[in-house]
């Protein structure tokens, strides 16, 4: 009977370390997941304000009334 005890005793010792190694596992990938989100967001910001900039300043009039403008007049 005590050899019974001791077998489910280990059994529990090695699924503990097994799920601790499966624990640590996941929290490893896990944070290499948020880590490339983030890398990812900062990359689509920067990429977008590369965008803006270049097509910003050819887009847009110097002034928002026309130069020949009846309203300029006045």
């Amino acid at each position: 009977m005590a050899d019974t005890y001791a077998r489910q005793f280990n059994s529990f010792i090695a699924l503990e370390e097994e799920y601790s190694k499966y624990r640590a596992t996941m929290t490893s990938h896990w944070e290499g997941l948020i880590k490339s989100s983030e890398e990812l967001q900062d990359n689509l910001k920067k990429a977008l304000q590369k965008h803006d900039r270049n097509t910003t300043a050819k887009t847009f009039p110097k002034s928002l009334i026309p130069p020949n403008s009846r309203f300029s007049k006045h």
